[in-house]
């Protein structure tokens, strides 16, 4: 199963970490495991080419952590685009969640 946590810290997302595999189908056939690479990578590659961050994330199979939106402080506008694309990956991987719920899990933390 895929494991979505999401940390939040004042209502804005700070971090998250995509955990395991779906095992919906064979490697290559899965279709939840590409929508959640798929969803989770273009967020990171927003982060980068859109925004103009320097996220701290850690990649490698079956895992995927965004410790940090950037290691420097943030602009207004960066922050709202920021969110903007998180939100958006937050929003798609719930409703993968809801139509797959043997294969994935989201877990939206409040703090």
């Amino acid at each position: 199963m895929i494991t979505v946590q999401v940390a939040r810290r004042e209502g804005h997302i700070g971090a998250f970490d995509i955990e395991g595999h779906s095992d919906y189908a064979e490697k290559g056939r899965d279709i939840v495991c590409a929508a959640v690479s798929a969803l989770s990578q273009g967020a990171v590659m927003g982060l980068e080419r859109v925004v103009g961050l320097s996220p701290v994330t850690t990649i490698r199979d079956g895992w995927l952590s965004l410790q940090r939106l950037s290691n420097r402080s943030l602009t207004v506008d960066q922050r709202q685009q920021a969110q903007a694309i998180l939100e958006t990956m937050v929003i798609a991987l719930k409703d993968i969640a809801r139509e797959y719920p043997r294969n994935m899990t989201v877990v939206d933390q409040q703090g």
